[in-house]
């Protein structure tokens, strides 16, 4: 493989359900250390879009129904963007620094396995 340039390996579902599920988590440590109801509201709300997508995650190879993985394709391109907006506002959002961190950091690895799972 020396000097072949080749690209990392594609991520598997499983692995891009796992940052979803990470996500999932530091939104939900997030919605907790929140300070107002507007910015528990917006967490909440990307908190429940991130669900919606781990849940169509769960099926048995997505990628093999090309209908379904078209649809859930479409949900996280909608989402990744809902997400990068959320990862600009989370530090006025969240007043535990470490929350808003944790936030980012799983938005940023979210994005990475999705763009590349969904091409």
């Amino acid at each position: 493989m020396s000097g072949s340039g080749t690209a990392s390996p594609q991520p598997q579902q499983s692995d891009v359900y796992s940052a979803f599920k990470s996500l999932y988590d530091s939104l939900n440590d997030a919605y907790w250390a929140a300070s107002t109801v507007e910015a528990k509201d917006r967490i909440s709300g990307e908190r429940d879009e991130v669900y919606e997508v781990m849940m169509d995650l769960v099926a048995e190879d997505i990628k093999s129904r090309t209908g379904d993985f078209q649809a859930l394709s479409q949900k996280v391109t909608e989402v990744n963007k809902r997400l990068e907006a959320l990862s600009k506002d989370i530090d006025s959002l969240v007043a535990r620094v470490s929350a808003a961190n944790a936030v980012v950091s799983g938005i940023t690895q979210v994005l990475s396995l999705a763009r590349a799972f969904f091409p």
